[in-house]
């Protein structure tokens, strides 16, 4: 039976999913299986996974209606603790594609320092190439705290996809359907179970940026997940000794809030709608601003917060200030003058 379970969600990614699926059944690490799960995709995915599974052994296809990515990941999760007797669990976006050291290099990291989890460097792109053999890995382990917050071209993050897990720590653990911004409401769920995490501090996940795509996506309601998401990641981590992490959150929480309010001014809703999201969102914003400043995360290079939930009143207070200190200046000067 294979050493890992790769599960790979599948919807609508015909033109990828090929440059995706050959990338990992070349990797030089070859104990393991394949699970394919094609979450009701309306193209051609579906043939294409059959026609993997055809082909090679590893590979292993389940077909089911469309539940999104989370129902998918589950799907593939659920099946390797039936099925197999792997001991690892890794995952593919099905238009993403990984370095063909990407199993082989997590796997001996994890093995090296005795670890439950390890972590690589993820690369956004939309150039895809060959890579070459990387003879000397940078090795380490660090501790999950050290590794949560992404760092650009450094290892870890929230993304599922830059880590290989082992399959106990899903015991208890699934990702939450139906959600978008899956990964950040998960991941801390399961690197803290434990306290060392082995990394690979070279880039073997590549993450498929198609600009086309993202231009073209329209805003939607349910972009607005990724504030529960950022709320579970507060009360986890406000309970915690992760200071460091606290703050970063808190900061993201606020400028989500701050962006994801620019997005609905500028979306197809309706006025009447508009107004009460809008009015939620600053809700949301300024409660977190005078909570998070009592705590002294937030300062006063923060005010920002405010003219955006009070543009019209902070408007006025920095023509007062303004004023005010134009004044204190003329006093000095009349004074020095007498």
């Amino acid at each position: 039976m294979p050493e890992i379970s790769v599960i790979v969600p599948v919807y609508q990614t015909e033109a990828f999913l090929g440059r995706c699926v050959d990338s990992i059944l070349g990797q030089t690490f070859t104990d393991f299986e394949l699970i394919l799960v094609d979450d009701g995709s309306p193209d051609n995915c579906g043939v294409i996974c059959d026609e993997y599974a055809a082909k090679d052994s590893r590979v292993v296809v389940i077909h089911q209606e469309n539940g999104g990515v989370s129902a998918a990941r589950n799907t593939g999760i659920e099946r390797s603790f039936a099925h197999s007797d792997s001991r690892w669990i890794a995952f593919v976006d099905s238009d993403d594609w990984i370095h063909p050291q990407y199993l082989e290099l997590l796997h001996t990291a994890a093995q090296k320092h005795n670890t439950f989890i390890a972590a690589c460097t993820i690369r956004k792109t939309d150039v895809f190439r060959a890579y070459m053999p990387i003879a000397a890995p940078k090795l380490d382990v660090k501790k999950p705290e050290d590794i949560y917050v992404y760092r650009e071209g450094s290892c870890g993050g929230a993304f599922a996809v830059v880590y290989l897990y082992q399959k106990t720590l899903f015991r208890d653990v699934r990702y939450p359907i139906g959600k978008l911004w899956e990964d950040r409401a998960t991941t801390y769920k399961l690197l803290f179970q434990t306290d060392r995490i082995a990394t690979v501090e070279e880039e073997l996940y590549f993450y498929f940026y198609n600009p086309d795509s993202i231009t073209q996506a329209a805003w939607k309601l349910k972009n607005l997940d990724v504030l529960e998401a950022l709320e579970e990641n507060l009360v986890f981590f406000g309970d915690s000794a992760y200071q460091a992490i606290m703050e970063d959150t808190v900061k993201t929480y606020a400028v989500t809030i701050a962006c994801q309010y620019g997005e609905l001014q500028k979306s197809v809703l309706d006025k009447k709608k508009k107004r009460k999201l809008g009015y939620e969102l600053k809700k949301k914003l300024v409660y977190a601003y005078w909570k998070y400043r009592s705590m002294g995360i937030f300062r006063s290079e923060d005010v920002w917060i405010l003219y955006m939930v009070f543009p019209k009143i902070m408007q006025v207070w920095t023509l007062c200030k303004s004023a005010g200190k134009k004044l204190r200046s003329k006093i000095k000067q009349f004074s020095g003058k007498e």
